[in-house]
């Protein structure tokens, strides 16, 4: 008897950690910020680029909000402007989009599965690897001036500003001693010490820095070692690789 005890238990034992893998592999859904409905500390609204109090005012009229809540969004950001600010949408506003069927599209993705900062990438300008004497620490994903630069996993922002030849660059700490980085950014519209979702939007395509064109140079680094982001991206091998780097990979 004591035995049948212990298969049964045995079997029990193994059927949870069994379900226990695979529901951390099941995938979750999340939602993809998009240029009508955008998130920042936990608020529905959108980024725009606020050059004086006039504009300001504008925004207020047209999104249904006031200046004290978006005060509270964008701490020491009014008093001076002529830049990018994000507001919170007030209620009318979201039920008027919400009556238009406007609304954040949804994605799929396993908890520990990181995306792509850009949307529908069909091309890499270039990869991890040597370029020359210079080893290349990550992917250039082109991109036009302006265009979303999304969080490619939820994350603390640890870094953030103008990082010489990577130009405006941010980096987001991620569980299990993962960190990801975007260089080259116009802006960036997160702060160090934010905590990010996962497709949410955190800076603006850009050419700063060490730059020939407009593009996301793209990082995944572990305990500060730099790997292969395709090799964590999702649909890598459909990609169009301008110019392979010689790297471990390609010889």
């Amino acid at each position: 008897m004591a035995r049948i005890l212990t298969f049964i238990s045995s079997i029990v034992i193994l059927f949870f950690i069994s379900f226990s893998v695979i529901a951390q592999e099941l995938p979750e859904t999340f939602f993809i910020d998009d240029e009508n409905i955008q998130e920042y500390t936990g608020k529905l609204g959108k980024w725009v680029f606020v050059p004086n109090k006039a504009k300001l005012q504008a925004y207020l009229r047209d999104f249904c909000t006031d200046e004290k809540t978006v005060t509270e969004a964008n701490p020491g950001v009014i008093k001076f402007l002529n830049t990018y600010v994000f507001i919170p949408y007030g209620e009318d506003y979201i039920n008027r989009l919400s009556e238009k069927g406007i609304a954040r599209a949804t994605a799929n993705a396993a908890s520990d599965q990181f995306i792509w900062p850009v949307c529908e990438v069909v091309r890499v300008s270039s990869v991890l690897g040597f370029r020359g004497r210079e080893f290349h620490t990550g992917l250039d994903i082109p991109a036009p001036k302006g265009s979303p630069v999304r969080a490619a996993m939820e994350g603390q922002v640890v870094a953030e500003g103008y990082q010489g030849g990577y130009g405006n660059m941010l980096d987001i700490q991620h569980r299990n001693g993962f960190i990801t980085r975007y260089g080259h950014n116009t802006a960036v519209l997160v702060k160090k010490g934010d905590f990010v979702k996962k497709g949410q939007i955190i800076a603006l395509a850009g050419s700063t820095g060490r730059s020939t064109g407009s593009h996301v140079h793209f990082e995944i680094l572990c305990n500060s070692i730099p790997l292969d982001p395709l090799d964590f991206l999702p649909d890598a091998a459909k990609v169009q690789i301008a110019h392979p780097l010689k790297n471990w990979k390609h010889k």
